[in-house]
């Protein structure tokens, strides 16, 4: 358990790391990492706007991170709670095939992004972006 412990210790503060210099990066030159499918076909994909959210979450703009992104705004507080629930689990018990009921959460986020990635397109829903 404590290899699994520091793992996720050494994990976290990396990725903590990368993720606050990439958005001070974003705030000081406004220069991010562009979307690959914006790019080569012109529709904005379900995380299109994360960047802007992340930074704008960062600097306390709130509204401007609804703006960004929606869903994935809207979604955080769950997300980050099935986050706290899979590290848990993941501590006490290793690699082990996930309940129903969290493949079932897993679905369902997986299913309102792929949704809202398609609604985001369609015109009619413009005022969704």
């Amino acid at each position: 358990m404590n290899e699994r412990i520091t793992r996720l210790i050494k994990t976290a503060v990396i990725m903590v790391s990368i993720g606050i210099v990439y958005g001070i990066w974003h705030i000081k030159t406004g220069i991010g990492i562009p979307c690959p499918i914006r790019t080569i076909t012109g529709f904005r994909c379900p995380g299109c706007g994360v960047t802007h959210m992340c930074t704008a979450v960062m600097q306390g703009r709130l509204p401007e991170a609804y703006q960004a992104n929606r869903v994935l705004f809207c979604l955080l507080p769950a997300l980050v709670a099935a986050g706290i629930h899979f590290t848990a689990r993941y501590i006490k018990y290793g690699s082990k095939p996930l309940s129903k009921w969290e493949n079932g959460l897993l679905y369902c986020l997986i299913g309102i992004f792929i949704i809202w990635g398609v609604l985001r397109n369609i015109p009619a829903f413009s005022y969704l972006n």
